[in-house]
């Protein structure tokens, strides 16, 4: 009871304390609470998420470091919230850096891949409707893409990335999604996939794009690879 009657205060402080030690020890001492009182904390988890961005460095480390205690632990549920994580790996520290990576590392052997492969399209659309710098966003789709290595999970993803085509008429999220199609390590079941009238329907009237192209130009050159191996 007294925690749930003091957690709105406490996140308070936390979000308007001006100095950045008062910051990071909240954030550590919120972590602690966030296993003990996962119930009351979850709806007040993106307040954490937010000091990811803090314009203090310590802070920022502190706060990736609770929530990948949490997260590696099983302690927390991580959703939409994990592109926050992957824009660690942008962060003008390091160390921060390092740590995102590690995290991401070890994030991909829960469930056997199946949870970072079933947040990856919704991480794709929220880095992609954010207007990140295109070089970021790029550096940080090659890291994370990279981490799928299922050829299941690869082959489902087309159907998934080509299903968000048609949920934007924003051309730079049209570009965002052919780089991330191009980062895949295709199949010969993903290509025919990738072939299929719906899903080419979706991007068949985006080719006119020039960085579009280049992208599904990569693909080719992946798919004709495929074909000689197979001779």
């Amino acid at each position: 009871d007294y925690c749930e009657q003091n957690l709105q205060l406490l996140f308070s402080i936390m979000v308007a304390a001006p100095e950045p030690v008062v910051r990071s020890n909240i954030v550590v001492a919120l972590g602690d609470m966030a296993f003990r009182w996962t119930n009351l904390t979850e709806p007040w988890m993106a307040h954490i998420y937010s000091l990811l961005r803090d314009h203090s460095t310590e802070v920022r480390h502190n706060t990736l470091t609770v929530l990948t205690h949490l997260v590696l632990n099983d302690m927390i549920k991580v959703r939409g919230q994990v592109s926050e994580m992957a824009l660690c790996l942008e962060d003008a520290d390091e160390r921060i850096q390092d740590m995102a990576r590690l995290f991401f590392s070890e994030f991909k052997l829960k469930q056997q891949g199946m949870l970072l492969y079933n947040l990856l399209p919704d991480m794709v659309g929220r880095l992609s409707a954010a207007q990140l710098d295109e070089g970021k966003f790029r550096r940080i789709i090659r890291v994370v893409f990279g981490l799928v290595d299922k050829v299941k999970q690869t082959d489902a993803l087309v159907d998934k990335l080509c299903q968000r085509f048609r949920a934007t008429d924003d051309s730079r999220q049209w570009r965002d999604i052919a780089f991330c199609l191009a980062q895949l390590a295709f199949s010969e079941r993903g290509v025919r996939k990738l072939l299929e009238e719906a899903n080419f329907k979706a991007f068949a009237g985006k080719l006119g794009d020039e960085d579009i192209a280049a992208s599904f130009a990569a693909i080719v050159a992946k798919a004709k690879k495929l074909a000689a191996r197979s001779d």
